[in-house]
């Protein structure tokens, strides 16, 4: 016995070897995309983000990631581990730089067009453009998993080696699909071709399952296993396959693959391979009666396997299974006797899943490769960065701001006592004092007023300039929105994309910013305006030569000077002092604009113990720590600025004095008129400086907005184009499906009415034509008659026409009698005996259903089982 059921074994696995030849593995097309110039979008945000003079933007990392992207995305791909290593890099590099460029539709974008993977249409496939690095990273996905199938169904199945392979890229091909079917719609943000739909990305995840559990019956059968294992293995898969083909059948993508037929044809296949293995086991434990109903039911389901399967049916195991059963048969009726139980009350056959679904897991590639933008930081990183920007820009013009307050505080007070100019009057006697010869020098070397009045004109026209591009950047925005509305009230819910206001918000919040910004400098560019007004004509006074600005000051009065004073000696110190003060705080205003702390490491080592950056807590701590010496020193000045200011106002009240009379008033007037109009010039000169400097700051960053709005309404008028031709493309495929229009009948005849008399009736069929042109009402065409159809005479007797096809259901046998005449017409043609009968009608087609056959205990179709063509 043993040695029997080793030659069955044997046999088997030859008929195995045959089936490995002709499997047909199934694989998913790729989708494909087109060439996208991705180096524009890209440059304009790192240089406007992350470039600086010491590190500048790397044009040639821009480059190589575009180049791989339009290789590995548009170009032919190796159905083989190294196209699929090509796939792996470019997912990784998507990956990585997912932190640090944002591919948005607002930040970087850039119209990702990708076409569906099925084609089902005459005119191409669909197609769908979304600015998106999310979509182009779910696109990869699926090709990943595209081409996982297709490299695993490309391997020998006679190799240990390359079923193990197969099996793996299967197994990993189920998980991408099952990855994508649970975050599709969140990658995406609007409805996706129907190749990316989540059912039918849960169908692919299936058959992708279910092929690798065929991949492990394979390699089970090869490895000898026992029996009882490989048919619960075999059942395992024709379950897989029947879930798939029940996936299949719905609507919205029963059509969706043209070899989606396979999927019953194999479910009929396994189930029937599992019935054989286990009759092996029914047989070795000398069970004849459940041995020869499995066998049978086994033979009967290969038959409809091979109806299913068609030109995919050769070199099944039909005939190993088949001389099986008639072997078992032919002993059962020689010897056993034994009767043969319906299938339904043989024990159920257990299920073993091997195959199982393998997560998705970063990095795919087994060596990962370098990342081409190393030298940018996280996004993250990146964005705390900025944050911290701001907020040390903030303290640093809070307290550069506070210093320059009290500094006027100081010019204010030595201006209201007339500092140093009273002092210099009584101690040197000349009409035009030091300081005033010193400032007006300072003006006229700095340009005089004519200088700054050039200045504070050519604010407004810088102003101009920046609000005029950001105007644009409005219109571009604006023209977008209108275009987006029309077509969407024009199409309506077939306008599938986002809506541009969707879009577009973070983009108008930034401009609304800079409009903000551009207002409040507006606002101070008018203030220094009035102040030039204010002090214009001091200012003119101090910028002319020394001899106009003599005649312009009032002599000293004759008075004897008190240059060996105390007081006078006891100000001069005061005065020296004041200079220093406002010398240390020029010198701290510098080392305030130049003090900061390298956060990038901090923030780099925050984002690696966790996802979040606590940037808020961590800035402030540093910032403190950056600038507490400084703080100190500032506030060191504005204490000795208070001590000092109070020794003045005492040291100029003893002054005043001991001056008494000998002062002149008008003369004092002038020099403190003039003073001030130096301290405003110093601070309009300041003014203008900075506010040109604003403006030349602004406008690269107004530009970049707009040159912004400009790929964005670029990416989003790639993707209007798009579906505006996919649009069409439907319109013509529902003009070309749509069904003819039948042709009109002519309307029905109104009906009969019922005589009451005999002989009325005698006399309407007396007068009626000949029988042969008469309606038929019986279902003629069934068979052949040997007769001609109608008699030869007529007579008065109503005719009462035969069934030779048999009653029908829907009729009476009995005649209706005809009260009206027969329509004319030709005569009808006569059956004769050289005509055959028509074929019967094809069976019914035994599809999967959920109403009977369904696999349930390891049986499939018990109800809908035909053997054709098959004798014992």
């Amino acid at each position: 016995m043993k040695d029997i059921f080793k030659f069955i074994i044997f046999d088997v696995i030859i008929s195995i070897k045959k089936l490995r030849k002709m499997s047909r593995l199934l694989a998913v097309p790729l989708k494909k995309s087109s060439e996208v110039d991705m180096a524009g979008p890209l440059h304009t945000y790192i240089s406007s983000t992350y470039s600086t003079d010491e590190c500048p933007t790397d044009s040639y990392a821009i480059e190589e990631f575009n180049k791989l992207r339009n290789k590995v995305c548009c170009g032919p791909l190796d159905k083989q581990e190294s196209g699929l290593q090509q796939l792996y890099r470019y997912y990784d590099q998507l990956v990585c730089i997912e932190g640090k460029l944002p591919l948005t539709p607002t930040e970087i974008p850039i119209p990702f067009k990708w076409k569906e993977a099925f084609e089902r249409s005459l005119f191409g496939k669909a197609s769908l453009t979304i600015s998106s690095g999310s979509y182009e990273k779910a696109c990869v996905l699926f090709n990943i998993a595209a081409m996982q199938s297709q490299v695993a169904a490309m391997q020998r199945l006679d190799d240990d080696d390359d079923l193990k392979l197969a099996a793996r890229l299967f197994q990993q091909s189920a998980g991408i699909f099952a990855y994508l079917k649970d975050t599709v719609m969140s990658l995406v943000g609007q409805e996706p071709t129907i190749d990316m739909m989540p059912n039918t990305l849960a169908i692919l995840s299936a058959l992708m399952l279910a092929q690798a559990q065929e991949i492990f019956f394979l390699k089970a059968s090869k490895d000898h296993n026992k029996p009882a294992v490989i048919a619960k293995i075999a059942a395992e898969c024709a379950a897989m396959y029947y879930e798939v083909n029940k996936m299949l059948s719905k609507d919205n993508i029963k059509n969706l693959w043209e070899k989606a037929y396979l999927m019953s044809g194999k479910c009929f296949t396994f189930q029937a391979l599992a019935q054989y293995y286990q009759s092996l086991l029914a047989k070795e434990a000398k069970e004849i009666g459940e041995e020869l109903a499995r066998l049978q039911y086994a033979d009967e389901l290969m038959v409809m396997a091979q109806e299913k399967l068609g030109p995919y049916a050769n070199l099944l195991q039909t005939d190993l299974i088949h001389k099986a059963y008639l072997a078992a048969k032919k002993d059962n009726d020689f010897i056993y006797h034994e009767r043969i139980p319906n299938i339904k009350a043989v024990p159920p056959i257990g299920k073993l899943a091997i195959a199982k679904i393998t997560p998705l897991s970063h990095p795919l590639s087994a060596k990962p490769h370098k990342d081409i933008f190393e030298k940018l930081v996280p996004f993250a990183v990146q964005q705390a960065l900025a944050c911290y920007e701001v907020r040390r820009g903030e303290i640093v013009n809070a307290e550069i701001a506070k210093l320059r307050e009290e500094t006027n505080k100081l010019n204010e007070l030595l201006t209201m006592v007339n500092l140093p100019t009273s002092l210099e009057d009584v101690c040197n006697a000349d009409k035009v004092p030091p300081s005033i010869r010193q400032k007006s020098a300072k003006i006229i070397s700095l340009g005089g007023v004519e200088a700054l009045r050039r200045g504070v004109d050519s604010l407004p026209i810088h102003y101009r300039r920046n609000q005029e591009i950001l105007d644009e950047a409005v219109r571009l925005l604006n023209e977008e929105k209108e275009s987006d509305d029309q077509l969407r009230l024009q199409f309506k819910e077939k306008w599938t994309r986002m809506a541009s206001e969707k879009l577009t918000e973070p983009l108008l919040q930034e401009i609304r910013k800079i409009e903000e910004v551009l207002e409040s400098a507006k606002k101070a560019d008018e203030t220094i305006r009035q102040k030039l007004q204010t002090h214009s004509a001091g200012i003119e006074t101090l910028s002319k030569v020394e001899s106009d600005l003599c005649s312009t000051i009032p002599g000293l009065v004759d008075t004897l000077a008190l240059p060996n004073s105390p007081i006078i000696k006891k100000l001069k110190e005061l005065l020296a002092m004041t200079d220093k003060i406002k010398r240390d705080r020029k010198d701290l205003e510098v080392e305030f604009k130049n003090a900061t702390c390298d956060m990038k490491p901090v923030f780099m080592q925050a984002l690696s113990r966790s996802d979040f950056i606590n940037e808020e807590e961590l800035s402030k701590d540093k910032l403190d720590e950056c600038f507490a010496s400084l703080r100190k020193a500032a506030n060191e000045t504005i204490e000795m600025q208070e001590k000092v200011s109070h020794q003045i106002l005492d040291a100029v009240d003893k002054f005043v004095e001991e001056k008494g009379s000998l002062a002149n008033n008008d003369r004092e007037n002038v020099l403190r008129s003039l003073t001030k109009a130096y301290d405003a010039y110093l601070e309009l000169n300041a003014n203008v400086s900075e506010g040109t400097k604003f403006y030349s700051d602004m406008t690269p960053l107004v530009l970049r907005l707009q040159q912004k709005v400009s790929d964005f309404c670029f990416a989003r008028k790639t993707e209007k184009d798009d579906l505006m031709r996919d649009l069409q493309k439907n319109i013509i495929n529902d003009v070309k499906e749509m069904p003819e229009k039948p042709p009109r009948r002519p309307p029905r005849p109104p009906p009969p009415s019922v005589a009451t008399a005999q002989a009325a009736d005698e006399v309407k069929l007396a007068n009626a034509p000949n029988l042969h042109s008469a309606p038929l009402n019986q279902p003629t065409a069934a068979q052949y008659m040997p007769y001609p159809f109608a008699p030869n005479v007529l007579t008065n007797v109503p005719y009462y026409p035969t069934y030779p096809g048999g009653v029908s259901r829907q009729q009476t046998p009995y005649p209706v009698t005809i009260s009206y005449p027969y329509p004319s017409g030709p005569v009808a043609p006569q059956y004769q005996h050289s005509m055959q009968p028509p074929a019967p009608a094809a069976p019914k087609d035994e599809s999967f259903t959920d109403d009977e056959g369904v696999v349930e205990n390891g049986k499939c179709y018990e109800s809908a089982l035909v053997v054709r063509g098959r004798g014992s």
